[in-house]
């Protein structure tokens, strides 16, 4: 029974056992490229009750100092001490009765310096669903594995022993070619990852379930999924690494469960979450947190509501407001385009620029497109300056980097 495959590399529930029975130490710090090494170390962890901290892989000296890591810390051996695990019944046994642990990581925003946050084991595995109708789920993992999205899908798959397929930082034929001829039955992504799967000309039956988080849903993109995994069910996920999963939605418009009516509020069209729901931040000893993320009210009673925009990401062009998602959802829906990110840039004479970085699949004139955009927008969301990119920018985490 496979546990983890990234290309020719795999490892099995008893290949994970044996490794976990042989090994003597953790670092305090976990930090590898390597995300079955992250897994490992991450389970073993959790077997002993140890509170650890997760790290990229590749940061640099001078990002580690920012994330306010001693060398003590980063030094740290922890021994381990506990019976070896006799089989996979044993095994699912004792990750059952795992309660205690913690683990700290880093908010993993599109901007901003990143935010040490701790989660106890209830906030991480809080929506974690287990049941013999998940058992025979395998997960395509398009996350980093030391970030709270990708954890998060590790945990679900780990809790119903489902196999984990990396396809996580691959080209588009390869990912298809993982998802077909492992039979992949879940992917969980992020918008921006989706979309370099275009042109959508591929068919995958084995999917059953296609879930969008991270960034702003983006129907014209469901709607394109559609035509590449026929029996898939969509499903669009807010969650934050302060919060873990929060809202889950079939479409761009969410609603607020009962059993968070008290912990989660908006006001001034901004979510509010109560720090009781988060996990531990320095900075909780306010009642609530601020999430930045800005909606508009569809419907008062019921109350449904869609995101906007970040607070932080509205772009003053000539003194109008410009919402970058806004003008690239536009630009994504013109026929020959998969991507696009919108930013302005500072210039000496006319204040702000706006400007499009632009993934097309095919050749397409800028004349046309900006014809194209000027029936859809005011003139002044239509950026002054566009480039044409193989690729765009992304965080650790596949997002569009802002």
């Amino acid at each position: 029974m496979i546990f983890y495959k990234n290309g020719d590399f795999a490892r099995s529930y008893e290949d994970l056992i044996s490794d976990i029975n042989n090994t003597q130490e953790i670092d305090y710090v976990i930090s590898y490229s390597n995300p079955y090494e992250v897994f490992l170390k991450f389970i073993v962890a959790m077997l002993n009750n140890l509170a650890v901290i997760i790290v990229d892989g590749d940061l640099s000296s001078k990002e580690l100092n920012n994330l306010d890591l001693d060398k003590e810390s980063l030094d740290k051996k922890i021994p381990l001490k506990f019976e070896n695990i006799t089989d996979l019944d044993d095994f699912n046994t004792r990750i059952s009765k795992c309660h205690n642990w913690n683990l700290t990581l880093y908010t993993s925003g599109t901007t901003g310096i990143p935010k040490k946050v701790t989660h106890k084991s209830t906030t991480l595995s809080r929506n974690v669903k287990i049941s013999d109708r998940y058992k025979d789920n395998i997960w395509g993992y398009a996350f980093s594995s030391t970030h709270i999205a990708g954890i998060q899908v590790f945990l679900q798959a780990l809790y119903n022993c489902n196999a984990i397929i990396d396809i996580f930082n691959k080209k588009r034929d390869d990912v298809i070619s993982e998802i077909i001829d492992n039979k992949i039955t879940n992917i969980s992504a992020t918008a921006t990852y989706y979309r370099l799967l275009a042109p959508f000309d591929f068919v995958c039956d084995s999917v059953l379930t296609i879930t969008s988080g991270g960034e702003k849903f983006d129907p014209d993109l469901s709607n394109k999924l559609k035509n590449s995994f026929p029996k898939a069910k969509f499903r669009n996920i807010y969650a934050s690494t302060e919060a873990g999963t929060i809202f889950t939605a079939k479409g761009e418009i969410f609603s607020i469960p009962d059993n968070l009516k008290d912990s989660v509020k908006i006001k001034d069209d901004e979510i509010l979450i109560k720090f009781d729901l988060l996990g531990i931040m320095n900075n909780s000893s306010c009642e609530w947190h601020s999430t930045g993320d800005i909606v508009e009210i569809v419907n008062k009673n019921p109350l449904e509501f869609k995101f906007i925009h970040r607070k932080n990401e509205m772009i003053n062009v000539g003194g109008y407001k410009v919402n970058p998602l806004e003008v690239e959802e536009q630009i994504r829906m013109l026929e020959g385009i998969s991507d696009a990110f919108v930013y302005g840039k500072k210039n000496s004479v006319l204040g702000t620029i706006l400007y499009a970085d632009i993934v097309a699949t095919k050749n397409i004139e800028e004349k046309y497109l900006r014809q194209s955009l000027s029936k859809k927008l005011q003139s002044f969301k239509i950026p002054r300056i566009i480039n044409f990119v193989d690729k765009l920018i992304t965080t650790r985490t596949g997002k569009i980097q802002r």
